[in-house]
Formats: structure tokens, C-alpha cells, sequence
């Protein structure tokens, strides 16, 4: 009377899907897997879980063994909306679908904020379960238009000066001026600001008025 052998198809495993599972068979000289593999080693990838049985044999008698490979659910990974941002500003991150999160710039938190020099794309993985998925969202870097307020000038008393600003679409004078030209009458030295707008982003130059006194005019007494 030959003993039966002792099969083992291996501990269950669970992996993540898309990912492989190595399942070792031990306790005979010939191995038939349940997919019709005949080494004791095999490496499967089930899109579900599954369970995979194995019959060894050893001196022509047989036993059969399972293993399960449970396969765990990707997590969706989010690194929110594409975002456009002035040059030298900042943009905040916000990613979800995980319990824990690395950006391609190392953070490790889900909310990071950005300043790119440049139009730029960070990805983040985000982890569940074990299991990891990546998302990417790309930040447009807009450069920030060239202000001019026009040249310094120098005017007498009493008399105005012209002010024409340039380098955007829309303009806001520190007189509250909303024109790219404007007039002015100071009293005395004064400097005034403008800020220019150009698809969304600002830039601010300035311009000084030097009021010279009027001189005293005198032609002597009758």
C-alpha cells in the first residue's frame, strides 16, 4: 500500500488587480495546475478573484490541493482639475481616492501647493488597501504682462500731464482711471501707479510728476 502524497498548492494570497501572483506547488514529482500548467511553479494574473487547485502526483498516486488569490480593487486616483496661474503664483493641489498620497514632487499630504516656474504637470499615487493608482493634472504657467506707466515727467503749476500706460487689455490708475491715458493736475510732486491686465494676470509700473513752482514775476514798481 503506497501513502497518497501530501499537496500543497501554497498560502492564499491577495493581490491588487493588474498585478501577478506566484503560486508554488510542493509534495509530488508532477504537477497538473487547474490551467493545465505542469510545473510546480507557476505565475498567474486573474483579472477576479480566483482559486487555483493542483493535483501532485508521486509514485503514480494522486492528491489535489486549492490555493484562492483574492484581487483587490484599484483605487481611483484624482489629482483634481488642470489649473492655468499668473507667473509667480502659487496653485493648490487637491487629491483624493486613497488613505495615503506621494506627489511627484515627494509631499506626502493631499493638499500641496505649487509655484512653477513654467507650465508644468505633477502626477500623484495614491494608495489603498495596498493598492496604488496614479493620476496627473497639468498647471499652465500664463507670464505676467510688461507694465509701462510711460516716462517720468516735469510740468509747472497749474499745468496738466498726459499719462498713457501700455503692456495689457485693461488698466487701473492709482486715481482710480480705468483708460490706458490719462490727465493729470497735480498740486505737487506726486507719483502715480497704474496696473495692466492681460488674460488674467497683473503687473504694475509707476510713473513720477514733478511739479516745478511758478516763478514770481515782477516788473518793478510804477
Amino acid at each position: 500500500l503506497k501513502p497518497k502524497p501530501v499537496a500543497d498548492a501554497g498560502l492564499d494570497q491577495s493581490i491588487c488587480a493588474g498585478s501577478s501572483a506566484i503560486l508554488r506547488a510542493s509534495g509530488g514529482s508532477s504537477f497538473k495546475w487547474s490551467n493545465n500548467a505542469t510545473t510546480s511553479e507557476i505565475t498567474v494574473t486573474p483579472a477576479a478573484s480566483q482559486s487555483f487547485s493542483v493535483t501532485v502526483t508521486q509514485d503514480g498516486c494522486e492528491a489535489t490541493d486549492q490555493v484562492n488569490v483574492n484581487v483587490k480593487t484599484l483605487p481611483v486616483a484624482n489629482a483634481g482639475l488642470d489649473q492655468s496661474i499668473c507667473a509667480g503664483s502659487s496653485a493648490i493641489l487637491r487629491a483624493s481616492g486613497g488613505s495615503s498620497f506621494k506627489w511627484s514632487d515627494n509631499a506626502t499630504t493631499s493638499e500641496i501647493s505649487v509655484s512653477p516656474g513654467t507650465t508644468q504637470s505633477f502626477s500623484v499615487t495614491v494608495t489603498e488597501d495596498g493598492c496604488e493608482a496614479t493620476d496627473q493634472v497639468n498647471i499652465t504657467v500664463k507670464p505676467k504682462p510688461i507694465a509701462s506707466a510711460g516716462v517720468d515727467q516735469s510740468i509747472c503749476a497749474g499745468s496738466s500731464a498726459i499719462l498713457r500706460a501700455s503692456g495689457g487689455s485693461s488698466f487701473k490708475w492709482s486715481n482710480n482711471a480705468t483708460t490706458s491715458e490719462i490727465t493729470v493736475s497735480p498740486a505737487s510732486t506726486q507719483s502715480f501707479s497704474v496696473t495692466v491686465t492681460q488674460d488674467g494676470c497683473d503687473a504694475t509700473d509707476q510713473v513720477n510728476i514733478t511739479v516745478k513752482p511758478k516763478p514770481i514775476a515782477s516788473a518793478g514798481v510804477d
